[in-house]
């Protein structure tokens, strides 16, 4: 028999009523409500300072919190929900590894550890708008009339998060225009300079450009020079110039933070950037095709526009290079980078990169042939010979080329064959 309406509806209210209670003993206290518990006083009397901390250095605020409240046996660290006892974790891709840090979250501490007389805490919340990428808010709370120790608590938490639990700083990021400035760690590259064959005097040049800037900061600033340069690297499609960035960014990681940024969100967001080097440097700066924004002074719409404010930028940029920001540019098009970008302080040196000569054409096939047993002098020599203005990348497409139209492992034949076609009317097109 089917239960009447009402008993129904009198048992639905009996389980709800049950459950709601069960919510109601499971709940904790709030962050206000713990904060003034640990502080012994009314919310209303509290001293507070708070600060807004961007999306971009949040996760390292957080760490510096966890990093804190590790520190000192005394504190504590809870979640900011009144139903999490422990806060919730989110996960951080770092590139290389993944961190797992604290979300919304309360940590208190004793008198004696944050603050050597004051006990303070700390809730640290997310805040977002519509405008903007989500950021957090950060509340330093002490005690009736203890402003001036919040702020020294506030001032301590941020120079943490700056320093020590910095997420980002030596690491890879990738430089986004998303309704602001946006650096995301990405994987370390993998490039070498096994990887490219160039003259020893591009290696010299980008020595005394990138790595010695670096590796000679000290003995700079202690003169009174600025540790900061722009290097252009220009030259055709496929002669290096982005494997050498790539080699750059490994080499420099770890050292200085380094960021890759397409011409666009440089040119907008340099001065966000810049704000960013109290934090991140020393920084290496890696814009490619920069010729794809600037174009020259009468060009017009974005580009035209833009080539103003990437130069002010880039003055801006290494004037305030506390720490050191060398930055390196690519251009495949010479001809349409304004000469206003050469310039000591902003692009302090040109390096060409050409197709490469005879030697190093050998070399390149020496390499590339080794691997398929055909690296034989003679081939080699006839091959270099033949091909006269050809870049690395368009001496791997050759070997590309003859890998695919063989029929089993390519031969000295189909190397031959694949040379005679790039060169003959019937050549379709450049391997890239």
């Amino acid at each position: 028999m089917r239960p009447q309406p009402d008993a129904a509806l009198a048992s639905l209210a009996e389980v709800l009523q049950r459950h709601l209670g069960e919510e109601r003993d499971e709940r904790g206290p709030t962050a206000k409500e713990r904060v003034a518990a640990f502080l012994d006083a009314p919310p209303r009397e509290l001293a507070v300072v708070q600060a807004e901390v961007a999306a971009t250095h949040e996760p390292s605020l957080a760490h510096a919190l966890e990093a804190l409240v590790d520190a000192h046996d005394a504190a504590t660290l809870h979640g900011a929900s009144p139903y999490e006892e422990a806060p919730a974790r989110r996960r951080l891709d770092l590139g290389d590894e993944d961190r797992f840090v604290p979300a919304d979250c309360v940590a208190t501490w004793p008198s004696g550890t944050l603050h050597p007389d004051v006990p303070l805490a700390a809730v640290k919340t997310a805040v977002a708008s519509p405008a903007t990428e989500p950021s957090a808010l950060l509340r330093v709370i002490g005690p009736p009339g203890a402003r001036q120790a919040a702020e020294e608590g506030l001032g301590r938490l941020r120079a943490h998060a700056e320093g020590p639990s910095n997420l980002l700083r030596g690491r890879v990021l990738r430089a986004r225009d998303e309704r602001g400035l946006t650096l995301a760690p990405v994987p370390r590259p993998t490039a070498t300079r096994a990887d490219l064959v160039l003259p020893d005097a591009v290696w010299q040049a980008v020595d005394r450009g990138v790595g010695n800037v670096f590796a000679r900061r000290g003995a700079l600033e202690a003169a009174g020079v600025p540790a900061s340069r722009g290097l252009l690297l220009q030259g055709p499609p496929g002669t290096g110039k982005t494997t050498l960035s790539r080699v750059l960014a490994a080499e420099a990681a770890g050292e200085a933070t380094v960021v890759l940024a397409d011409a666009p969100s440089a040119v907008r967001r340099l001065g966000e950037l810049q704000r960013e080097l109290d934090v991140l440097a020393p920084m290496l700066l890696i814009i490619e095709d920069l010729e794809l924004l600037t174009g020259g002074r009468s060009g017009r719409g974005e580009r035209g526009g833009a080539l103003p404010t990437l130069l002010a930028g880039l003055d801006a940029l290494h004037r305030s290079a506390q720490g050191g920001v060398v930055t390196v540019v690519t251009a495949d098009e010479p001809d349409r980078v304004d000469p206003s970008l050469p310039r000591a302080g902003r692009i302090d040196e040109v390096l060409t990169l050409a197709p490469p000569d005879l030697e190093d054409r050998t070399r390149i096939l020496q390499r590339l042939l080794e691997p398929l047993d055909l690296a034989e002098p003679a081939l080699v020599s006839q091959l270099a010979h033949h091909t006269t203005g050809s870049t690395g990348a368009e001496l791997v497409g050759l070997c590309r080329g003859a890998i695919l139209a063989a029929d089993g492992p390519p031969t000295r034949e189909d190397l031959l064959a694949a040379v005679r076609s790039d060169e003959g009317p019937a050549n379709l097109g450049t391997y890239l």
